[in-house]
């Protein structure tokens, strides 16, 4: 059996997948332009970046899902070089385990405060599964 990730790597993954939904995030408010008129300085958003930045996101978003559906990795867990299994076979979760019961249930949560905090100390016990890992019964092991 291949061994659990550990805390470093997880930790590590989630934040390279946070910093490629930043990315564009970033181009984002760089695209605000300081418009100097009679004095009174104006900031306006440079309209053609809006759309090339939401489709970047939301080719960003789509790849990120179609790859922890069919592969049980992001792009940080590629990079990191773990994966998601399901807990009793070992094998790639199924795509209602990774993509819905983690991925999914965990976004609408996000705005929990308690449940944030608490998903996220969890990887720091002995099985290292966060909450989304034990509502899913996956795990988090090195490829």
């Amino acid at each position: 059996m291949k061994h659990l990730a550990t805390t470093q790597q997880r930790l590590v993954a989630k934040v390279i997948d946070w910093a490629f939904g930043i990315f564009p995030m970033l181009a984002f408010l760089t695209s605000f332009e300081l418009i100097v008129k009679e004095e009174v300085p104006t900031i306006v958003i440079i309209p053609s970046v809006i759309p090339a930045i939401g489709l970047l996101l939301i080719a960003i978003m789509i790849l990120q899902w179609a790859l922890i559906a069919f592969q049980g990795q992001s792009i940080g867990k590629i990079l990191i070089r773990i994966r998601i299994v399901d807990e009793k076979t070992k094998k790639v979760g199924t795509i209602w385990q990774n993509l819905v019961l983690r991925t999914l249930i965990n976004l609408l949560m996000l705005g929990n405060l308690v449940y944030f905090l608490l998903d996220g100390l969890l990887i720091f016990r002995k099985e290292r599964r966060c909450i989304h890992d034990m509502i899913a019964k996956t795990i988090v092991i090195k490829t």
